[in-house]
């Protein structure tokens, strides 16, 4: 019969989904067990069945007994000598690798993300340690693979409580393998430190429950969530595979997919999952997208408009060709006022006919398409500042939501709180109850042996009496043969 372990997802009357370390969901019995989502569990399962249905039930539940861990401290043990895992850290370069921290910061499950995090974990063994020394192995096998023969690279790092309510401080997991890192990248690539970046992450449960079922790390899917909120479109599946540096490097570097000054906290990451739920993340881009494209158009007047220089010389050509025509006419008929007049209104009447022909230009000096420009500009000034208070909108929305989550998630703590004050009060009660019981048991246990003993001394009162009575009816008996002698 093997055990496995797992974190519980869901769970009905009779049922619980636990999802195992290498990140299968599994179906189980519950048996009564009073767990709760986040927990950690243990659970069993039978190397055969047997053909008889009594003995196979019996087999059944015996082996999907669960026994709950309770990462409360001070509310459970541990399972002959098994330390729980209460918090999980990432670490990609590109091998992906998540280390189960358990509550003394030593490593109790170590596995691969990918191919290269399996290939890497299988030469080395890093369980049992403590989680800097675990982080200094793994980047001496980093260093072995050849994973920064370039001297640049990214290294993403995420920790993650079990469930929120796990007495650990996550941020400084990540702050020990952080620290390990960076030491590790100075000492062995002094000259190159620069160029290669460490991003740390504190995501929440549900961001690794969805990277998981997504085939990523969390602090994967961190910088994926991230990315897209910044308005940089990251291709999941292509994540899988390739390191975020390959990706990065694409954008420019780290810095063009994350804001590394002010990298997302675990209730932004929490809101920005369910935008991503529900398709907002991806709306956002698109529009995002649509403007740029908009901003990279050029502007296209409402009628075909000649340059500037067309119009000059259209203009000057009809001028002098009407002029040289004009005056040879009126020349002949010797009028040079009808000249001048002739070629005024000529002038003006070709400049006429010409501007409606050439797009409607008033005169030489006039920019083509001005009205149409302006009016074009305008209106998309209109719509991008329409789009921007839609955006500002979203944005105040999204932080009412977050506050909302917030306090939400701070009446569910403090109602785990009170719940967990309340079990503690009711198991100290128990405890008082059943303390007064084997108080009381021993009293009357002491009351027995005390009536006991005091039988006891009455019975040998009583045989001391029986033997002090045979002495003188043997004395007296004795006596009486002394006095028929007498009368003799």
């Amino acid at each position: 019969m093997s055990v496995h372990k797992g974190i519980v997802m869901e769970l009905t009357e009779a049922d619980l989904v636990v999802l195992t370390p290498d990140g299968q969901f599994k179906k189980v019995p519950r048996m009564g067990r009073a767990c709760q989502i986040g927990e950690e569990v243990l659970f069993s399962t039978p190397p055969f069945r047997l053909k008889r249905p009594v003995f196979s039930a019996v087999l059944a539940m015996s082996a999907a007994v669960l026994f709950c861990l309770v990462i409360f401290t001070g509310l459970g043990g541990n399972l002959e000598g098994v330390k729980p895992i209460v918090a999980y850290v990432t670490l990609d370069i590109n091998p992906s690798v998540e280390l189960g921290i358990d509550k003394d910061h030593n490593v109790q499950e170590a596995r691969g993300l990918n191919d290269d995090g399996t290939a890497l974990l299988s030469t080395i063994n890093v369980r049992g340690k403590p989680l800097a020394i675990a982080t200094e192995v793994i980047m001496d096998q980093v260093e072995q693979k050849g994973y920064f023969g370039k001297d640049e690279g990214d290294i993403i790092i995420s920790s993650t409580k079990v469930y929120e309510e796990a007495k650990i401080d996550e941020s400084n997991l990540g702050q020990i393998v952080t620290d390990t890192v960076s030491k590790h990248i100075g000492t062995t690539h002094p000259q190159a430190s620069s160029n290669i970046q460490v991003t740390s992450f504190v995501t929440p449960p549900t961001i690794r429950e969805e990277a998981l079922s997504k085939g990523v790390s969390a602090g994967k899917y961190a910088v994926y969530l991230s990315a897209k909120d910044n308005g940089k479109e990251i291709d999941l599946n292509a994540l899988k595979d390739d390191s975020v540096h390959k990706i990065a490097k694409e954008a420019g570097g780290i810095g063009g997919l994350l804001n590394t000054g002010s990298l997302p906290k675990k209730e932004v990451l929490s809101a920005l999952l369910e935008q991503e739920r529900k398709g907002e993340l991806d709306a956002r881009l698109k529009d995002k997208k649509q403007s740029n494209d908009d901003k990279k158009q050029p502007v296209k007047p409402a009628t075909t408009t000649p340059s500037k220089n067309d119009n000059k010389n259209d203009s000057k050509n009809d001028n002098k060709n009407d002029n040289k025509n004009d005056n040879k006419n009126d020349n002949k008929n010797d009028n040079k006022n009808d000249s001048k007049n002739d070629s005024k209104n000529d002038n003006k009447n070709d400049n006429k006919n010409d501007n409606r022909n050439n797009g409607g230009a008033t005169n030489i000096g006039q920019k083509p398409g001005t009205t149409p420009s302006k009016e074009d500009e305008k209106k998309k000034q209109e719509e991008e500042k329409k789009k921007q208070q839609e955006l500002d909108k979203k944005k105040e929305d999204e932080r009412k939501r977050v506050e909302a989550e917030k306090k939400k998630q701070e009446e569910e703590k403090k109602r785990i709180e009170e719940e967990k004050k309340k079990a503690d009060e009711k198991k100290k009660q128990e405890e008082a109850k059943k303390k007064q019981e084997e108080e009381s048991k021993k009293q009357e246990e002491e009351r027995k042996k005390q009536e006991e003993a005091k039988k006891k001394q009455e019975e040998e009162k009583k045989k001391q009496e029986e033997a002090k009575k045979k002495q003188e009816e043997e004395k007296k008996r004795q006596e009486d043969p002394r006095r028929d002698d007498d009368r003799r």
